[in-house]
């Protein structure tokens, strides 16, 4: 199983400006009145005076900061936030999950020069399926103008000047594969650009959040191309304090995803099942893999009755 990985996000995927701009001054204000520990209190004043805080702006802050997390949660697809992920190509989903990188991670709302006409987005309707392709100068052309339109390099460990033509940030990509131990051949690859989701949250304590574990998110994928379809869960998680996502990133067979898909708590994701089963094209496609897939599952197990 890979390793979380820590990527630069300015702002919280649940922000929205139209509603935490009600909480500047000038709106209605309520008092509130309440009693904590005066540890507790002490600290808060030590870290709003080392912040140029008074009392008032600090708590102000703090709620502020923490709803920008918390109340405008919902399950979606979160089409402003983009990563961009590299896959080895291989036929094993433990591979797959070992080497697969997020590379890139940006904001199509605040992470843009002015100049820049974003025109390669996606849009807010409900759909877990994107388009995987070779990592190579050409496949990777519109993403080269993407990640060299942003403020600051949305690319993780690689600066703005290296981002300024192919050879430069493959180089750079190479060096880190080698540093990190990314053990990724980057001539035999995929990559796929996507915008964040958390289809598989439930509605817990009053948030949705992932099944298993408080304060994070599970997303679910297609990833298709033309002769093969890879089926993957990102689990995500934001932190406000460190201004960054965390990914952990899962491969796994379609016999696991039908089953996820069947029992989601999601309805469009339980619906999304029959879809593609019923499909012409969907069905046939899922019908050899799950076939194939059977196939192994049977051969392993005589391997193992003849051991």
């Amino acid at each position: 199983m890979m390793d979380f990985q820590d990527l630069r996000m300015n702002k919280s995927p649940f922000y929205k400006d139209s509603h935490h701009g009600k909480y500047k001054h000038g709106n209605p204000q309520e008092k509130v009145s309440f009693y904590i520990p005066k540890t507790a209190y002490n600290d808060l004043m030590k870290y709003f005076k080392s912040n140029g805080l008074n009392l008032t702006d600090g708590f102000n802050q703090m709620v502020s900061d923490n709803l920008a997390m918390i109340n405008t949660s919902r399950r979606t697809v979160f089409n402003n936030i983009e990563f961009i992920m590299l896959i080895p190509k291989s036929a094993s989903v433990i591979e797959m999950t070992e080497k697969a990188r997020v590379i890139a991670l940006y904001n199509t709302d605040c992470d843009f020069t002015d100049d820049f006409n974003y025109q390669y987005g996606f849009d807010s309707k409900f759909n877990y399926q994107y388009d995987l392709r070779t990592f190579g100068e050409g496949f990777f052309r519109k993403e080269m103008r993407i990640i060299n339109s942003t403020k600051e390099s949305p690319v993780m460990n690689v600066n703005k000047g290296d981002l300024e033509n192919w050879n430069s940030f493959y180089s750079r990509l190479n060096e880190l594969n080698r540093i990190e131990k990314w053990d990724l051949n980057l001539d035999n690859c995929y990559f796929v650009r996507c915008p964040l989701n958390n289809y598989l949250d439930i509605n817990r304590d009053g948030q949705f959040q992932s099944p298993t574990y408080d304060g994070k998110h599970e997303g679910i994928y297609i990833f298709n191309d033309l002769q093969r379809r890879l089926f993957c869960l990102v689990n995500w998680s934001y932190s406000h304090e460190n201004q960054s996502i965390s990914f952990e990133i899962f491969f796994i067979i379609i016999l696991e995803f039908m089953r996820i898909l069947e029992e989601a708590d999601f309805k469009p994701l339980r619906e999304s099942y029959s879809n593609l089963e019923n499909s012409a094209f969907d069905k046939e496609r899922m019908d050899n893999l799950i076939k194939s897939q059977e196939q192994f599952l049977e051969f392993l197990k005589n391997e193992r009755d003849n051991m």
